[in-house]
């Protein structure tokens, strides 16, 4: 509704509504709704998504325009700012002005939307007022009304035929059962995520850890229970073994694993050396070869960390202890690296 016609006001909305709304916007003048039912001046606002209203400006005079915009509604004024090129404009041109709309993501889910007896507004009707002047003294010059429809993406919609399209009330009425399913939805579409214990909540390790026969109670950092847990199987398969004890270790410390066999084994930031010795047997030991009387300890072994921090040493022991041969004696050496 142009007030002039020095100044021809259009708005050209970007994202329409998929179909025609019906009912009347509430709180805005009889003036007023007349224009807002107009579909041109329509703006479609997804909850978290944003949306803009292209304000065109046209100086049909013959003197120099400056403008200043006015935005007004029965809408939250923290959804809506403003964007515009200057505000002088030249007679005979055109000025485009940009209102970009964002709501909350949690637009239908905030406390305030689920109030007891209170009906949730979704058609909220604005105006775009232009003036011209100077600082001191300024005109009305144009105004324009729109209306914002806050609509949620529905996706069942694509199934119905393009009739039920037309139909606001379908697509709003349909978005209900989508936020019901959709959760189900979406953990079977990912429930491998959910059995891999990397990706897996933390309330779902203790299940896993179960699954797998792993110890849940002992004190690993989250991290560590991943890991452990994800490659429990083959701890299982090399329990008893020096690479079963390595990767164990490997996994709780973060230390390299190093299977290369071409690297000495004490040069290794986990190395596990073998000391065994037979002692002293009646029958098969022979004198000055492997004979020994007395401090000879038989499969036994040394464990050597080689760490830039520090270990809890007495978990480390447990784990020694639960993965070495019950037969088997050991010693464990902590260097700072």
């Amino acid at each position: 509704m142009s007030l002039t016609q020095s100044l021809h006001l259009q708005l050209t909305p970007m994202q329409v509504p998929d179909a025609n709304p019906v009912g009347t916007v509430v709180g805005w003048s009889s003036e007023a709704a007349r224009d807002v039912a107009a579909p041109a001046q329509q703006l479609k606002i997804v909850p978290g998504e944003p949306s803009e209203l292209v304000v065109q400006v046209h100086n049909t005079s013959q003197r120099s325009l400056f403008l200043r915009f006015h935005v007004s509604g029965n809408f939250p004024l923290r959804w809506c700012r403003l964007g515009t090129e200057g505000h002088e404009l030249p007679p005979g041109q055109r000025m485009e002005a940009v209102l970009y709309f964002e709501i909350d993501a949690d637009f239908f889910e905030a406390r305030q939307a689920l109030a007891p007896g209170q009906a949730q507004m979704l058609d909220y009707p604005g105006q775009v007022q232009v003036y011209a002047g100077t600082t001191a003294a300024e005109t009305l010059m144009a105004t324009q009304s729109f209306s914002l429809h806050v609509r949620p993406h529905s996706r069942y919609l694509d199934f119905l035929p393009a009739v039920y399209h037309e139909v606001d009330f379908i697509g709003r009425f349909l978005k209900l059962f989508e936020q019901s399913f959709d959760p189900a939805v979406q953990v079977l579409a990912s429930l491998w995520a959910y059995l891999d214990p990397l990706t897996a909540p933390e309330a779902m390790l203790p299940f896993l850890a179960q699954w797998v026969g792993w110890p849940s109670e002992v004190p690993w950092s989250l991290e560590q229970q991943r890991r452990l847990i994800r490659r429990a199987m083959e701890i299982y398969r090399w329990r008893g073994t020096r690479k079963g004890l390595r990767l164990y270790l490997h996994l709780y410390t973060g230390l390299p694993l190093e299977e290369d066999p071409t690297l000495p084994e004490a040069q290794k930031q986990i190395s596990i050396q073998e000391v065994f010795s037979r002692g002293f047997l009646i029958e098969t030991a022979r004198l000055d070869q492997d004979a020994i009387l007395g401090g000879g300890r038989p499969f036994h072994f040394t464990v050597r960390l080689r760490t830039p921090y520090a270990l809890d040493e007495r978990l480390i022991h447990t784990i020694i202890a639960q993965e070495k041969p019950a037969f088997c004696t050991y010693d464990l050496l902590i260097e700072s690296a």
